[in-house]
């Protein structure tokens, strides 16, 4: 369990021999409330690479490395919550296999540290670009996680609000 309310840090049970290695990955909808599965989606990113902070709104969702070593960071963004404004970093490394489970209203991103990462995102919700939420990674409360320090990053991430300017909608929204 997470220090972020509704929040599982979960590690694998993987099997290794000559042929390779097996890992089950765990379910998300054995964690909290996170309802069936709707959508799957593969991300794979080079080193320096920083994706992040995003939050789709009322979906749940499962974030498992599948190769690599990333530094992953969530955002409590939700203002009801006890843990709002809580950020918790967790270091991702294909030798100990390992998922995220996150609530709706939690934000994540990631910075990649080594050669090439695959993570799979198991979502309860179809993507909805409307319903997505963007937090600038330089954001004042975040910006001293990250090691990397001039990261490949995409121009809507850059261009992203910071946190400090997205209080009011967390505030109005109930996510």
């Amino acid at each position: 369990m997470s220090k972020i309310e509704d929040v599982y840090f979960v590690v694998h049970d993987r099997f290794e021999d000559n042929r390779g290695s097996f890992q089950n990955l765990p379910l998300p909808t054995e964690f909290g409330n996170f309802p069936s599965l709707t959508r799957q989606s593969i991300s794979n990113s080079r080193r320096y690479v920083r994706r992040g902070m995003h939050l789709q709104i009322l979906e749940w969702q499962s974030v498992s490395l599948i190769q690599g070593r990333v530094r992953d960071l969530i955002l409590d963004c939700r203002y009801e919550s006890q843990t709002y404004g809580v950020t918790e970093l967790y270091e991702l490394d294909e030798c100990r296999p390992s998922s995220l489970i996150l609530p709706p209203g939690v934000a994540h991103g990631f910075e990649v540290i080594s050669e090439i990462s695959t993570i799979l995102y198991s979502s309860s919700a179809k993507y909805e670009p409307e319903k997505e939420v963007v937090i600038n990674s330089n954001s004042s409360i975040i910006k001293h996680f990250w090691q990397i320090h001039t990261p490949v990053i995409s121009i809507r991430d850059e261009k992203a609000p910071h946190w400090e300017e997205l209080q009011a909608f967390f505030i109005s929204t109930k996510l």
